[in-house]
């Protein structure tokens, strides 16, 4: 994603995995929260999607997924298909500012 865009959205000091997961919680509530497929017919998205648009489908992408994992002890697919977006948007703020 061009962070010039939401520059102004996430804090210069983070580091890029965290404004990674920042960006992925703004995606999905611009475009929606899709389950069950990476891309949703409206445009919305998944947790996993939402976070590579985020990252460049880079380096940046696959820390910050590790990093979601680790703090969920779970596949990040599953949570993200059978949590309420209000969840998903939390957690990935919360884990992207340390919480």
């Amino acid at each position: 994603m061009d962070e010039s865009i939401v520059k102004h959205l996430v804090p210069a000091d983070l580091d890029a995995v965290s404004r990674t997961l920042l960006m992925a919680a703004d995606i999905i509530e611009r475009r929606g929260h899709c389950r069950g497929s990476s891309v949703g017919p409206d445009g919305s998205v998944c947790a996993i999607h939402a976070i590579n648009v985020a990252g460049n489908f880079d380096s940046h992408a696959f820390e910050a997924k590790a990093r979601l994992s680790e703090r969920l002890r779970d596949s990040i697919a599953f949570w993200s298909d059978t949590s309420p977006t209000k969840t998903v948007v939390a957690t990935l703020r919360r884990v992207a500012l340390g919480g």
